[in-house]
């Protein structure tokens, strides 16, 4: 199709003002996005972070092992099965919550960027971005 024509591109995120003006609609647009992505429990903050696995190397036997966060002791060391299941669950994490917060980041003014780019988690920076403009744009 010409550039001229009414098509839509619907793979085009909706980019948010730099004024905020259009908060409305990008609120709406960008929720409707990232729960299409499957990250609705990440946007609204329900998902817990995996736990961060501990590794301690054994000079005697030449190897490393790994630990929950809780085994203080370290008497308890995880079998390959185990950790390769936490491996899993904190990569799928990581990959959510950088997808939620790559579509963020190219949606937003940089000047917003500059402002949440610190925040740990898609949802922490998601409710500032809510808190910054839902005050403003078509709406009010």
């Amino acid at each position: 199709m010409s550039p001229s024509s009414n098509y839509v591109n619907i793979s085009r995120p909706y980019k948010l003002k730099e004024d905020g003006f259009n908060w409305a609609d990008y609120r709406a647009r960008t929720m409707d996005h990232l729960k299409g992505k499957g990250l609705r429990s990440h946007l609204n903050g329900r998902v817990t972070k995996p736990v961060e696995l501990v590794e301690r190397w054994s000079e005697p036997l030449n190897k490393a092992f790994f630990y929950k966060p809780t085994d203080l002791t370290f008497d308890e060391p995880l079998e390959i099965e185990e950790v390769e299941k936490f491996e899993q669950l904190a990569t799928e994490y990581d990959r959510k919550e950088g997808l939620g917060s790559h579509i963020l980041n190219n949606t937003i003014p940089m000047s917003v960027y500059r402002e949440i780019r610190h925040l740990p988690t898609l949802a922490a920076k998601w409710e500032v971005l809510q808190n910054m403009f839902e005050h403003r744009g078509n709406v009010v």
